[in-house]
């Protein structure tokens, strides 16, 4: 989305323009492939939760039409859109290796959503209110470990970073995400600290 963004903002048009030309190529689009990513997405959401299967490219479609959609000046919400990409991503995920579909479909959903807007607690706590207690354990582990890959970034960035994900890297506390710029911190103690360590040696 970032890239989209990017390549958006490199187009010097009026911004009425620049809508007439982001909803052409969102037409192009559908045409090549189907109306399946436009809108929210909720008639995809629901038979994949019941374990419908999904395209390995489903994810990546709603991605880039989202991606259009806000960069050229549409208006929208970005949450659904993150839960379209992680329930197809789980269902897809789960169809490749012929394992429960709707309840990778679940994890998917709830751990994108974690690792994306940073709320590791509140999407397991979503898990567990749309899905049962029988998942909590699985998702708030999919959870944790989705925000911890993500790093110090945000579908928001006007977030405020309040904690650091890993003592390993250094970022400035309450700092909008979309301005942090993290930095490696070696520490001696770590398994990087004592590879780097044998490193310096060899040299």
């Amino acid at each position: 989305m970032k890239f989209i963004k990017y390549a958006a903002g490199r187009i010097s048009v009026p911004l009425p323009l620049k809508g007439l030309m982001g909803g052409a190529l969102l037409v192009v689009l559908v045409l090549i492939s189907s109306s399946r990513y436009l809108g929210l997405g909720l008639e995809v959401i629901q038979p994949t939760l019941r374990g419908a299967a999904a395209h390995w490219y489903d994810p990546v479609m709603k991605t880039l039409f989202t991606g259009i959609t806000l960069a050229f000046g549409g208006i929208g919400g970005i949450v659904t859109p993150i839960l379209f990409v992680g329930t197809t991503a789980g269902a897809a995920f789960a169809n490749l290796f012929n394992l429960d579909i709707s309840s990778f479909a679940a994890l998917g959903m709830v751990c994108l959503l974690s690792g994306a807007a940073n709320t590791p607690i509140a999407a397991s706590i979503m898990a567990m209110e749309l899905f049962g207690p029988s998942i909590a354990p699985y998702a708030t582990v999919a959870c944790v470990v989705s925000f911890l890959m993500t790093g110090h970034r945000s579908i928001f960035p006007a977030q405020i970073l309040s904690i650091k994900k890993s003592s390993s890297i250094q970022v400035q506390h309450g700092e909008r995400m979309g301005r942090v710029e993290a930095a490696y911190q070696r520490r001696n103690k770590s398994l990087a600290g004592v590879s780097d360590k044998i490193k310096d040696r060899r040299k």
